[in-house]
């Protein structure tokens, strides 16, 4: 049997603008690896910022395409069946008859709605409308309240722009992180959310009033921190933390605001 080789340059660049990195070609070392016994290393190759934001682009349109099509389809079909469950037991009953199993698969169908509805609204954060960050973290603030039990408010500076839709998003789950890290890890009772707009960048602080987070934690961040550092890069922001005397956290997101 004969071995055929294909004869292609070991590395495939992306289609798109000069400047994109390079990415392997698996094909290609595999036929080097026959002929030779050695792999070509794979040089690390930071890929572009524009490359980034494009990918961070597509992510957010197939997070809310996923969102839409939960609410939209899955959630209605639950609806319906949660509708006809009720409409059977009901009918059950006026027959005289009273079924246990019916009420658990209409309870359980119920939960199954509620848990569809917290996905699609986690994934779709700042919809209908693009860049409304104040009003989508005014409704994560009371979300807060109810759920947790604790103090979290939002203040934002009238001349504070509307924002597009990767930041808005991106702003959104960097605060939403901030809140939820401070109640779970700081045992904070308070948190408050500060919007602010200076020299053409945008300010997010998170404060809360919970343990402090360590240096130590800080340097060797774990995957939320390192999360939320990639959501400020991706929309060319920074991501600080400093400490929030007398105690607590504050952790501040600085990011440039399109003119």
């Amino acid at each position: 049997m004969s071995t055929r080789y294909h004869r292609m340059a070991p590395w495939t660049r992306l289609p798109s603008s000069e400047g994109v990195a390079a990415i392997p070609n698996p094909a290609r070392e595999s036929t080097l690896a026959e002929t030779t016994g050695e792999v070509p290393a794979s040089p690390t190759v930071p890929f572009p910022p524009e490359f980034e934001r494009r990918l961070a682009e597509i992510s957010l349109w197939e997070r809310q395409r996923l969102g839409q099509d939960l609410h939209d389809d899955l959630g209605q079909h639950l609806t319906g069946i949660a509708f006809m469950c009720k409409a059977q037991e009901k009918k059950l009953r006026e027959s005289g008859i009273e079924d246990p199993a019916m009420a658990k698969i209409t309870e359980v169908v119920n939960e199954a709605l509620a848990k569809i509805r917290d996905l699609s609204r986690g994934l779709l954060p700042c919809v209908p409308e693009a860049g409304d960050l104040i009003s989508s973290l005014e409704k994560w603030a009371a979300t807060a309240r109810e759920r947790y039990r604790v103090s979290c408010s939002l203040e934002c500076e009238q001349s504070f722009p509307r924002l597009n839709a990767l930041a808005t998003t991106h702003l959104y789950y960097i605060a939403r992180e901030c809140v939820v890290n401070a109640i779970k890890h700081g045992k904070a009772h308070a948190a408050r959310i500060c919007l602010l707009n200076s020299d053409r960048s945008g300010i997010l602080n998170v404060e809360d009033d919970g343990m402090g987070l360590p240096k130590e934690k800080v340097a060797d961040a774990g995957v939320g921190l390192h999360i939320m550092r990639s959501r400020a890069e991706v929309i060319g922001g920074t991501l600080s933390f400093q400490p929030n005397l007398p105690r607590g956290t504050i952790v501040t997101c600085k990011f440039p605001i399109d003119e």
